[in-house]
């Protein structure tokens, strides 16, 4: 399992090494928007989940980064993720 974060604040999946926890402001770190005002993933066996961490690798540098994303926005590709999360 990643790492989530359910829309109650609990985090799940975390492995034995921690690095980029979930955002201290609950927010997808792409749209901006509040665990609360999130719809879950449509997962039957992990109902409450609202933000997911994401690997992305920026294609002009090559950096590999974590991203707290909800469903909205863990599909885009990385120019429309980027668009999205600097407006």
């Amino acid at each position: 399992m990643s790492d989530v974060l359910y829309k109650d604040g609990r985090v799940g999946g975390v492995g034995p090494l921690w690095i980029n926890g979930p955002p201290s402001n609950l927010k997808c770190q792409c749209c901006k928007r509040h665990i609360s005002k999130l719809e879950p993933f449509d997962d039957p066996e992990d109902p409450d989940v609202v933000l997911f961490k994401n690997f992305r690798c920026d294609p002009g540098d090559e950096v590999i980064f974590a991203s707290w994303e909800c469903r909205d926005c863990l599909g885009l590709d990385f120019d429309d993720y980027y668009r999205k999360a600097h407006r």
